[in-house]
């Protein structure tokens, strides 16, 4: 049967790339899925018609035809890609017309904390962890552990995080990577200036304050594995790939858009099993609070003595990593699987109204 999956993805004023810099990843899913008997359109929010119950699609035709918008019927599956989570009502009503999803959506990194937290099995695994409201939790964590982290609870790719650690006078010293220069910046605190700063732009509640790792390095580098997990085209997880993230020399965060390095994971730790196992099942219990979900990017440390911690989750992961590892063998199977897996919703859900039909 042919399926017609929609990538939903933020739109960019170019012809040439009408999704700005994720354009190659557009194409490459749709280079891939042709052969897999899935035709691949991708909009945005602002493509679809629900009055009429039809969308401005885009399609790739390949290099040299380039892109074409054509007006077509909903998509049987969605697959979305798009970075923001005000879109949520779009996604339930595309739902409510007989869509299948691929990533409903994406818990911010407290929701996620709290969700995994619920599980015996994944609690051992978790650094101490709050939600940030005033600087009494980041004295008391700091009384507990040499560094702690303040994390924006929907930041990506290692933006605005900030490393603390309290001083023998009294301060505390904060590290962060300025926007402007990308180059790490410090400043210090009192307990009162922090609570200000929480206070000023409504920061209170939109940071998590978590406790410091002392994680393995590699050549006296932050390091951390980055854990690929995606559904299949039976519907099962599966780890895609996974490999080390080095941070760039002086550096605290080892994301790859940020100037880090990707590794063997073997380079860091050997225990590929364990850490796969771990991530499959954490993908499974984020996705009971999350939705229906295909793929998840699973960050985790491995501290000194040999404990593997969980860090965060990417409900929208890049495949950056496997190019660093020169995998293209998986790099095109990172691609593939989503779209098989869509495949697979399509043909399940035409197998159950069948049989309904049926009875």
């Amino acid at each position: 049967m042919n399926v017609n999956l929609g990538l939903l993805m933020q739109r960019w004023p170019s012809r040439e790339r009408p999704f700005g810099p994720l354009t190659p990843f557009a194409e490459t899913v749709s280079q891939l899925a042709g052969p897999e008997g899935v035709a691949v359109t991708v909009f945005s929010p602002g493509d679809v018609d629900l009055a009429s119950g039809r969308v401005q699609a885009h399609r790739y035709l390949g290099v040299r035809g380039g892109w074409r918008t054509e007006e077509s019927a909903l998509p049987r599956v969605v697959w979305n890609r798009y970075f923001r989570r005000d879109e949520g009502s779009l996604l339930r009503e595309l739902q409510r017309r007989g869509a299948s999803l691929i990533n409903e959506g994406v818990l911010n990194k407290w929701e996620a904390h709290r969700c995994l937290q619920a599980d015996a099995g994944l609690e051992g695994h978790l650094p101490e962890t709050e939600l940030l409201t005033r600087a009494e939790q980041v004295t008391g964590m700091l009384s507990r552990h040499p560094v702690v982290f303040l994390k924006p609870v929907s930041g990506s790719v290692g933006r605005g995080i900030i490393r603390a650690e309290l001083q023998d006078d009294g301060l505390i010293r904060l590290q962060y990577v300025s926007t402007e220069t990308g180059g790490v910046r410090r400043a210090y605190a009192t307990p009162y200036l922090l609570d200000r700063w929480l206070t000023g732009r409504g920061r209170a509640g939109r940071f998590i304050v978590q406790e410091g790792l002392d994680l393995r390095s590699f050549q006296g580098r932050p390091a951390d594995v980055r854990v690929l997990v995606q559904k299949d085209g039976r519907g099962r997880w599966q780890v895609t790939g996974m490999g080390a993230r080095v941070a760039a020399p002086g550096r605290f965060t080892s994301n790859l858009h940020t100037g880090g390095e990707g590794l063997p994971v073997e380079m860091l730790d050997t225990r590929t099993e364990e850490l796969a196992s771990l991530a499959i099942q954490t993908a499974r219990r984020l996705e009971k609070a999350e939705g229906p979900m295909g793929e998840f990017g699973l960050d985790f440390g491995i501290d000194t003595g040999g404990k593997i911690w969980y860090i965060e989750q990417n409900g929208q992961p890049g495949r950056t990593i496997l190019k660093h590892l020169g995998r293209w063998d998986l790099w095109n199977l990172a691609h593939l699987r989503p779209v098989q897996y869509a495949r697979y919703l399509a043909t399940t859900k035409s197998v159950r109204a069948a049989r309904y039909q049926a009875t």
